[in-house]
């Protein structure tokens, strides 16, 4: 989607669904990458939801869709943050989907909603990480 572009958690009731938005000063764009107890793994976290909200992969028929749930030993929450042949461009794995499956944004008309695909040389799947 661009550089112009952050993954961000949306300010709504549920405020747990995270979209690609336009890059700003908001809390929701400010991410903390927590190490784990598990090696090569780490948590993700946000300013907005605080610490007690994990980027999670839900459970479900699909196990694709990531929301910020509570934090616990749930391996949808454990992350690997690989480096790509792009310098500075990292592709985001977990736990419970393994390795196949990588944080996308899928390219339809909106190109703003992160799923969990099967891991190839999309854009969708190369992530931009400062100082990480």
């Amino acid at each position: 989607t661009g550089s112009d572009k952050c993954l961000d958690i949306i300010n709504d009731s549920k405020d747990n669904k995270p979209i690609m938005a336009n890059c700003g000063n908001y809390s929701g764009q400010y991410w903390q990458i927590q190490r784990t107890n598990k090696s090569g793994y780490y948590r993700l976290k946000t300013l907005f939801t605080g610490s007690d909200k994990c980027l999670d992969i839900i459970n479900d028929s699909k196990d694709n869709k990531p929301i910020m749930a509570d934090c616990g030993n749930y391996s949808g929450q454990f992350w690997q943050i690989q480096a790509t042949n792009r310098s500075g461009y990292y592709r985001l794995k977990t736990m419970f989907t393994g390795s196949d499956k990588c944080l996308d944004i899928i390219n339809d008309s909106k190109d703003n909603k992160p799923i969990m695909a099967d891991c190839g040389n999309y854009s969708g799947q190369f992530w931009q990480i400062p100082n990480f």
